[in-house]
């Protein structure tokens, strides 16, 4: 008879390998191919005329939720960074602009023209100041100014449809990259609105101070696989 001695092996505990050593299971999860969500940014801003009745402009993005204001560099919007920890990439369908404070300054008798005017493709606007409020989609308030050093509220309230500024159909505004970006840039095509005011029949520089509330329907996809 053979003197070698028989030894029996462990048996496998939960949550341990056959010898007794410990091992974690690594855990993943995969977002859904794309997501919708509604994100907003708000913020104060101040716009001047450069001279009394040539009129005013502060630009803001209204296709990136990466970089709303374009005065500040990197003003996502709050939840974006959250977001982008799951996906790679996104577009923005639709904006809604909201703008409200009041102007001041001006000449007594005068009046301003508040607005927002979108442009698409490019962050310059016409040089002569009384066109900016009837450019396409835009959005216009006029306030008087009935005394000397006055102040007057206003609010515009206006959604843009982004593949409508752009001229696109929906289709090619899916399939072309240069309308979405990665989730740490603007898209290569952009649009903007600038918020503008000019005052009319003064000799008085007109200034607005105003909240700025933007909300847009964020669409992120191409998703990333998160361990967790």
């Amino acid at each position: 008879m053979s003197n070698r001695k028989i030894t029996k092996q462990p048996k496998a505990r939960p949550g341990k390998n056959p010898r007794g050593r410990s091992h974690r299971l690594l855990l993943t999860y995969q977002p859904p191919m794309a997501r919708r969500v509604l994100l907003t940014f708000s913020g104060g801003a101040v716009v001047n005329e450069s001279a009394a009745g040539l009129g005013g402009y502060r630009f803001f993005r209204m296709n990136s939720s990466y970089d709303v204001d374009t005065t500040l560099g990197s003003s996502a919007v709050p939840g974006f960074a959250e977001w982008a920890n799951f996906y790679a990439n996104y577009r923005v369908w639709r904006t809604r602009v909201r703008i409200e404070g009041q102007a001041s300054g001006g000449s007594a008798g005068s009046v301003a023209t508040v607005a927002i005017v979108p442009q698409a493709y490019t962050s310059t606007i016409p040089s002569n100041a009384s066109t900016w409020s009837v450019q396409p989609y835009s959005a216009k308030k006029t306030v008087s100014m009935y005394t000397s050093g006055g102040t007057n509220f206003f609010k515009i309230d206006k959604t843009f449809n982004i593949p409508s500024l752009l001229h696109v159909s929906t289709n090619q505004f899916l399939n072309e990259a240069n309308y979405s970006a990665n989730t740490s840039s603007n898209p290569s095509t952009q649009v903007y609105w600038a918020a503008t005011v000019l005052g009319v029949g003064t000799t008085s520089v007109t200034t607005i101070f105003f909240q700025v509330y933007q909300s847009m329907l964020v669409e992120f996809f191409n998703p990333i696989t998160v361990s967790i």
